[in-house]
């Protein structure tokens, strides 16, 4: 069989509403498939990121769907701009998932390459995107690095749950172990779970901290009511933490496949009390352990100042990937813009 005859095997679609069912299926089965890749998540994305959501799929001649590739469209002044994931959805990482059938690298491999290049394909001839942004956790990023894209390591954190908790609770810092045992020894804690209306509460929590960094936390109340309603029974849960009858801070835990993340919340603010966030943290790891998950992620692990503190309970960082690719076009408007910024900035350091 020849290269191109081979290359036909694989071919791409959009897939249609009334198949909802069967992407969110296969995210279920394949290998780096997110509760943020599901069907009802993208959908949200979509209205939030004022994007449009296009769910791609991959399929192979004879096994059906091996890829399920969400992408979003934006056109913005005189680009269109290709992402997954959208921004202001914070989606710490997207991009296309996978699902082979053979154990045999070079089939593997045979089908992974084949599968992004039909995407790309797909992609060019349909979107011609001016830019193309994604965030992938998938292990083998070669193929795009070889198709032209420019592709960059970035990092999140995550706590292997293989060992007791005494183990993983002897491997804090010190300090971190400290804070808990003031804690448990002088207060009275309550972390319950909370349902949608305390997703102001939430928000606002995070805009202030934001604030205070000069940043602007884009996900709205909306959204975030969206995805509570949609995955709060099984998969998405808000809390609250009181000390001694008191609110200290609100969170949403992420709990799907194998794994816990920390997503959203916990922010320091005057009124927390010392100690607290760690407390938190420790009863996530323990409760998480206990149900058999096997490692609790905190998401993001690219800000140097962050990643000071939460390497203190002994997680590692592991590597996702950012890859992006510009068109001709787009490339000089990039340029442009880039020399705008450059002189701003050179102007505000000079005021």
């Amino acid at each position: 069989m020849t290269k191109e005859k081979a290359k036909t095997k694989y071919k791409v679609r959009i897939l249609e509403a009334s198949e909802a069912e069967l992407w969110d299926d296969f995210v279920d089965r394949s290998q780096n498939g997110t509760l943020f890749h599901k069907y009802g998540w993208m959908k949200a994305a979509e209205k939030q990121s004022n994007t449009h959501f296009y769910p791609l799929v991959c399929e192979k001649d004879g096994e059906g769907i091996i890829s399920a590739f969400p992408v979003f469209i934006m056109k913005k002044m005189f680009l269109k701009l290709l992402f997954s994931p959208p921004p202001g959805c914070a989606i710490p990482y997207l991009g296309p998932v996978f699902s082979f059938s053979s154990n045999k690298e070079h089939r593997i491999e045979t089908d992974l390459f084949n599968t992004v290049e039909a995407y790309e394909l797909f992609i060019k001839s349909n979107y011609k995107p001016d830019y193309e942004y994604l965030l992938t956790s998938f292990y083998d990023v070669r193929i795009f690095k070889w198709l032209g894209y420019k592709v960059e390591p970035s990092y999140t954190y995550r706590l292997l749950l293989n060992e007791c908790c005494d183990t993983i609770y002897s491997n804090f810092n010190k300090n971190i172990r400290n804070k808990i045992k003031k804690i448990q020894s002088s207060h009275e804690v309550e972390i319950k779970s909370v349902g949608l209306n305390s997703t102001e509460r939430l928000l606002n929590d995070i805009k202030q901290r934001y604030m205070e960094l000069d940043r602007y936390f884009k996900p709205g109340k909306d959204y975030l009511g969206d995805l509570i309603e949609i995955y709060g029974d099984d998969n998405l849960n808000l809390y609250e933490c009181i000390v001694d009858g008191q609110y200290q801070t609100s969170f949403i835990t992420i709990e799907y496949k194998n794994n816990v993340k920390f997503w959203l919340g916990g922010v320091h603010s005057n009124r927390i009390t010392n100690g607290i966030i760690e407390t938190i943290h420790w009863n996530n790891i323990v409760n998480a352990s206990k149900r058999t998950f096997d490692y609790y992620e905190r998401v993001g692990a690219n800000t140097r100042h962050l990643c000071e503190n939460k390497s203190r309970y002994g997680l590692k960082p592991v590597i996702y990937f950012t890859v992006e690719k510009w068109s001709n076009t787009g490339k000089i408007f990039y340029n442009i813009y880039q020399k705008y910024l450059e002189k701003r900035q050179a102007k505000e350091n000079h005021a």
